[in-house]
């Protein structure tokens, strides 16, 4: 599905507003060797402690890493740990428009790690609901934000920030505005999320919501929709992947993970990844299965783990074009064929107009060996190189062109405005570039030979350009 690279410019331009429980997430890793002889619990060697976003925060650490905006409202106390929090926001360049109150500590959760397993948390919190007084400035800033965002998350953990009042506000707020708001609930009572778009449930908060477990799960939820007059809810099953329902149609989304290692902040990374999509226009199907992909990505990490775009593109099974390939798949690409004695070539360019002239390039490229890898500028490269009127193709229609060409054996979209670390991970044997450039300008030639390779520089096709293409197309609209 290398048709979500279309999404980047549009994820650039949307905002997300979150409203919920943040926590300060912390995780000390060490090794385990004997057991204890005070009780009989593991002795741990620590060798490692960090610290991270959790909660409604690593919504919002999901929400940018997948490349949009977004805003993050809560509540923090006045503590040791509400600094380390506000710095891991700094880091993450997120929007923290929250408050600190006197009256609440800053939640923090503890995560003792085993021999890469967990083996303890620790929880320190406040989870009483939030004074009237706490409300009233929350309620003032979302109201603020509402206007500005996309859509909006409420991520409730039950730890007193999303009260009902805050809740019926938001939503009644957005709806007025034609806005959507997706839920993931910790409250057994739905009714504080009564006229939301979505509600992402797991399966154990769905049973507390209906109040039994062995009940028919599609019967139950259209008594919800009903009740809470709810538009959709999304029950996300474990290891038997998700259940999408609404009053027209129930889907079934099968689990996408090869290994699971850890579900911590899975439903975080499912509420962002579908929200942002289903802000720049993706169908609601759309958006839930890319999410449920990106939940097979994050249940194979250790810890909370935000996805890239870049990561959920390398985890589909579809593409137009297995020619089409993330950075690590064309380096590991390019040791496999350096194993089995097959010469690497490299070229890369921004191909904005594909010619006459570049496919020389690439046939004269391939001749130099048995896999030419093609780098190609990304958009924003372009844009810096070259200025906002370029590129005339986005990235996606470049590499689709560029992986039609039988001289071509992999495309690599690379964001830098030079290809130096890609050919310093790919280390090709040969590379080629267009005789217009001399050995002294050419990005990588030092890598290149110092690692035992070489530089080629092939003759051009004379008076052949993409500038010259769109000059002359200029000239004829004249």
């Amino acid at each position: 599905m290398i048709e979500l690279l279309e999404y980047k410019d549009k994820l650039k331009r949307c905002c997300c507003l979150i409203v919920g429980d943040s926590m300060l997430d912390e995780y000390v890793a060490g090794n385990v060797k004997n057991i204890s002889q005070e009780a009989p619990v593991p002795i741990v060697e620590v060798y490692n402690s960090n610290y991270t976003l959790g909660g409604a925060a690593n919504v919002a650490k999901n929400i940018h890493k997948l490349g949009a905006r977004c805003t993050l409202i809560g509540v923090i106390g006045r503590d040791l740990n509400a600094q380390l929090f506000l710095e891991k926001l700094a880091e993450e360049n997120i929007e923290w428009l929250g408050i600190a109150s006197e009256n609440r500590v800053t939640t923090k959760k503890t995560r003792i790690i085993g021999n890469s397993r967990q083996i303890v948390r620790l929880d320190k919190e406040t989870s009483c609901e939030l004074s009237e007084s706490d409300e009233n400035i929350l309620l003032e800033t979302i109201k603020l934000q509402i206007l500005i965002a996309d859509i909006i998350i409420i991520s409730d953990y039950k730890k007193g920030v999303c009260t009902y009042r805050i809740c019926e506000s938001i939503i009644k707020m957005a709806n007025e505005k034609n806005k959507y708001v997706i839920v993931d609930p910790k409250q057994s009572d739905w009714t504080r999320y009564n006229g939301a778009y979505l509600i992402k449930p797991n399966l154990k908060e769905f049973y507390k919501a209906v109040g039994k477990e062995d009940i028919n799960i599609i019967q139950e939820s259209n008594l919800l929709i009903n009740i809470h007059n709810i538009a959709n809810i999304l029950i996300t099953r474990s290891q038997d992947g998700m259940l999408l329902i609404n009053k027209d149609n129930v889907k079934t989304f099968r689990a996408e993970a090869k290994e699971v290692f850890d579900v911590s902040g899975a439903g975080d990374t499912v509420i962002a990844t579908m929200a942002i999509f289903i802000a720049v226009g993706m169908s609601l199907l759309e958006a839930v299965r890319i999410s449920n992909i990106a939940a097979g990505i994050a249940v194979s990490k250790l810890g909370t783990y935000a996805i890239s775009l870049d990561e959920i593109i390398g985890a589909l099974n579809y593409s137009y074009s297995k020619k089409i390939m993330l950075k690590d798949e064309t380096v590991s690409f390019a040791l496999k064929s350096k194993s089995c004695n097959k010469k690497v070539v490299f070229t890369n360019g921004c191909f904005d107009i594909l010619h006459t002239g570049h496919i020389s390039l690439f046939e004269q490229a391939k001749s130099k060996g048995d896999i030419l890898i093609v780098g190609l500028n990304s958009d924003d490269s372009i844009r810096r190189l070259k200025g906002n009127s370029r590129p005339i193709n986005n990235e996606f229609e470049r590499a689709k062109l560029l992986s039609a060409l039988e001289s071509v054996d992999a495309v690599v979209i690379f964001e830098e405005d030079t290809p130096i670390k890609l050919i310093e991970d790919i280390l090709p044997d040969v590379l080629v570039k267009g005789a217009d450039y001399t050995l002294d300008n050419v990005v990588g030639a030092d890598v290149v030979i110092e690692n035992g390779g070489k530089v080629v520089l092939v003759p051009s096709v004379p008076e052949k350009s993409t500038t010259g293409i769109i000059e002359k197309v200029k000239q004829a609209m004249k």
